[in-house]
């Protein structure tokens, strides 16, 4: 198929892909089922927006350590609605259920002992005619730092900046480290709602329960027939660098690509064969514990990591262990793209041409029909690398855009970054998959 001018606005890019899912133009690059997949994210891609914050938002209040429900004097730990009722819809993933009954984030595998609410949000999605509800939350008796909680209602923020919840708060026995939280949206209505928990290291919020008023209902919302996506990497996709739930770059790359639900897997230090400095478990070492396939298939696995394989660079093992980790992810996700982000690289973690061709080398050896390989480097097609210079956020020099896209600890994006790094993933996410439905331009 000849290549499609766009007219900045996507419509001519629209009218062609009308034309492709209307039988018009043949696609015979890839079997008849990758098609269709394809065509669905790219489709998806195409209409994905930032999630918008609400103009009219409810008021959002944080009760005290232990105090009841205002909304049905339930205490903190007997709220009517468990995490697990099938009136909610889990979004993100696995959730796990600890000893005492609280609700965390898929385990993604940290060491040998699965650890709760590592670096993996989760949330849950429900609609309701109540005016107002209550939630229960659980912070964390380990781990110095906290977390968040986003709520969104119709798809829409409640607010600009998430509700905080400190690691360590209150008393270790009894309610003292439980809270409610209200949300009052100050009539009745039949909403949307999805609360999504994400966290520092060591802090996310559990989920203990729900409540809503007498003679108001919850019931659990409508599948969305939107791609689901799984990412794996390191701290950059745990979002290390920012202060909400949902803000670092993998999350914002989730909405801006149209993915109903973005399965989170990041894990600071780690990469293809680094373990950290605290030996966690690397992409590879994760599979045996089901970290792959426990949430059943997805559309779309994104796989974003290197820039703490320094030692594997100099061990010549880098792009073997990049084949053989793609070909695991196709064992575990027969039928799901595969999207190979190439590394970013800061002032005090410098990625260096070599190091990016060498992932790029096992990218392509894997040779798996399904893949895209997202160029960061000097290397791809712009011929121009997305991220540049040795100053940073607190030092800037002059030298590039890492005075803006990095912050004080030289190490991970800025805010700014987050936000600049989840556009260039997404389009040149987008253009990938043009490419693959024959629909290459730009």
């Amino acid at each position: 198929m000849g290549s499609v001018a766009d007219d900045g606005t996507g419509d001519t890019l629209r009218a062609a892909f009308g034309k492709v899912n209307a039988g018009l133009s043949a696609i015979d690059a890839l079997p008849t089922d990758p098609q269709t997949r394809a065509r669905r994210l790219l489709a998806r891609a195409v209409s994905g927006v930032p999630a918008s914050v609400m103009t009219s938002a409810p008021t959002i209040t944080q009760g005290a350590l232990g105090a009841a429900s205002t909304v049905n004097g339930a205490t903190t730990t007997t709220p009517s609605i468990l995490p697990n009722s099938p009136r909610l819809r889990s979004v993100g993933g696995f959730q796990s259920q600890d000893g005492g009954g609280n609700w965390s984030a898929r385990s993604v595998t940290y060491t040998a002992t699965p650890t709760y609410g590592a670096h993996a949000g989760f949330g849950v999605r429900f609609v309701t005619d109540a005016p107002r509800f209550d939630y229960a939350t659980f912070a964390p008796s380990y781990g110095s730092n906290g977390g968040f909680v986003e709520i969104r209602v119709n798809g829409q923020k409640a607010s600009g900046s998430d509700p905080f919840y400190a690691a360590n708060a209150g008393s270790e026995t009894g309610h003292g480290r439980f809270r409610y939280t209200a949300v009052d949206f100050g009539s009745s209505a039949v909403r949307t709602v999805e609360l999504y928990f994400g966290g520092l290291s060591g802090g996310l919020p559990q989920l203990r329960g729900l409540n809503v008023p007498a003679l108001y209902s919850v019931w659990p919302a409508a599948a969305q027939d939107m791609p689901r996506a799984l990412i794996v990497g390191d701290s950059y996709v745990a979002g290390s660098g920012m202060t909400n739930a949902r803000g670092g770059w993998a999350f914002q790359f989730g909405d801006l690509a149209g993915f109903g639900e973005m399965i989170g897997g990041g894990i600071g230090g780690t990469g293809y064969v680094a373990n950290g400095t605290a030996g966690y478990l690397n992409f590879a070492e994760r599979d045996a514990f089901g970290d792959y396939d426990r949430d059943g298939q997805v559309d779309c696995v994104v796989i974003a990591g290197g820039i703490n394989d320094g030692a594997a660079q100099t061990a010549g093992t880098l792009s073997a262990a990049v084949t053989a980790f793609i070909q695991t992810i196709r064992a575990r996700q027969p039928k799901a793209l595969i999207a190979v982000v190439g590394p970013w690289t800061a002032p005090g973690s410098v990625v260096n041409q070599a190091r990016f061709d060498l992932i790029k080398a096992g990218f392509v050896a894997a040779a798996d029909p399904f893949s895209i390989y997202l160029d960061p480097s000097a290397t791809n097609a712009q011929s121009v690398a997305w991220q540049s210079g040795t100053g940073r956020i607190g030092a800037t020099n002059g030298t590039g855009n890492s005075d803006l896209y990095i912050s004080s600890d030289t190490l991970h994006p800025s805010p700014a970054g987050h936000d600049y790094l989840a556009r260039r993933v997404t389009d040149e996410y987008t253009r990938q998959l043009r490419a693959l439905t024959g629909l290459a331009y730009g």
